[in-house]
């Protein structure tokens, strides 16, 4: 299931305007990524997205928008639901419906859903429970602390179902197989910490492990493993295949090095889905091709979303450019730097770099940015240049 556009109406942050999530040929991306400054509209958009496909009916009931959903492409492999195309709320409730009363009968980790996730998921109420897990189908999810708190019950629940499927192992090797199992999902980023198993006191809950050898429990990861680990497991447990996920800020706590592989891990979670992710990060926009993104920016007190024809994209691009050129930064220094570094430009136009103000400008700036510098060396080189010029006119 993927969205392909959307429609809104009088709506207050993006007035009435078509949203199209596919490519120039017509194809609907697996990861769109959404950008722009903060206040325009990213996490409006997810919600927005969540509320009609979550709850149409609700969603028609608002005075500031009507709102379809156009062209939502569906599973493969199933008559019934091959190449249906919603195109109101109405519709989209008969299609929820049906998937529910497939659930009963049909392996509902191949079952559509919508899936949000916010920004910040709180970690703080997990516990150990010994009861297995079981996944209930939902079509609608919001990944919220009633979700991560069975976290450590999943776990339990996939090392045991490792150790009763394969008879012929010991209880060790089925429990390295489970861990290895979401290990995987976290291949690209070289985190300096693995699951191994779980603890032996009773609780159950996940023991992890570091290059050094120590262990360690989910308390004693970093703000980032933890947010991270967090979030893949919670999409795990709602057996995400054939579905929509929204993430709000995918970087959040995350090293650089580890925001430009991400949107690889939420892809690798499960099979045919589509990510719809909001992010201020440039090293995540980098990381995606321009047909894969869009631009949120304000127009006449609307919010206008700039597909990736209309922008030079960003992919592949070195952060810095990416926040100048797509993101709109003015200066990638401190401001007040950035101001006496013009400062200085300025007076070497007029020529007055052989002052004392000069000179004690760029004594300050060496002080503040150190030496060799890239802005230092520019002027310097303009100072040379000059200086050239003026004995070849004497």
């Amino acid at each position: 299931m993927k969205i392909r556009k959307i429609h809104l109406k009088d709506h207050p942050l993006f007035g009435t305007a078509d949203i199209d999530f596919t490519d120039k040929n017509g194809k609907t991306p697996h990861t769109v990524v959404l950008a722009g400054i903060n206040g325009s509209g990213k996490t409006t958009l997810l919600e927005i997205l969540f509320s009609l496909l979550s709850d149409p009916g609700n969603s028609h009931e608002e005075d500031f928008f009507e709102a379809d959903v156009g062209s939502i492409q569906d599973i493969p492999g199933s008559d019934e639901w091959t190449d249906k195309k919603i195109v109101s709320g109405s519709e989209l409730r008969q299609l929820r419906e049906l998937f529910s009363k497939k659930s009963s009968g049909t392996d509902k980790g191949q079952l559509p859903k919508i899936v949000y996730m916010p920004a910040e998921i709180s970690f703080d109420e997990l516990e150990p429970d010994i009861r297995p897990y079981s996944h209930e189908y939902a079509f609608s999810c919001e990944i919220r602390n009633a979700v991560t708190k069975d976290i450590p019950k999943y776990l339990a629940t996939c090392v045991d179902r490792e150790v009763y499927r394969n008879e012929d192992l010991t209880v060790r090797e089925a429990v390295r197989n489970a861990c290895d199992r979401l290990n995987v999902l976290f291949s690209d980023l070289d985190a300096d910490a693995e699951i191994i198993g779980l603890r032996k006191d009773g609780s159950r809950m996940p023991v992890f492990r570091n290059s050094a050898g120590q262990e360690f429990d989910i308390t004693e990861l970093s703000s980032g493993e933890k947010q991270l680990f967090i979030r893949i497991m919670a999409l795990k447990m709602t057996e995400v295949n054939n579905s929509v996920i929204l993430v709000d800020e995918p970087e959040i706590s995350l090293h650089p090095s580890w925001q430009q592989k991400i949107l690889r891990v939420y892809e690798r979670v499960g099979k045919n889905n589509q990510i719809i992710a909001a992010t201020h990060s440039p090293h995540v926009l980098s990381s995606v091709r321009s047909e894969n993104v869009r631009l949120l920016i304000t127009e006449g007190g609307k919010i206008r979303i700039m597909d990736g024809d209309e922008t030079d994209g960003a992919y592949g691009l070195p952060a810095d450019r990416v926040l100048v050129e797509l993101m709109g930064l003015e200066t990638l220094r401190d401001p007040e730097v950035e101001r006496k570094f013009e400062a200085l430009r300025n007076m070497v136009r007029l020529g007055n770099y052989n002052t004392d103000e000069f000179r004690s400008g760029y004594k300050e700036l060496e002080d503040i940015v150190g030496t060799p510098d890239q802005d230092l060396v520019l002027i310097q080189m303009e100072i040379d240049r000059l200086k050239k010029e003026t004995r070849k006119s004497c």
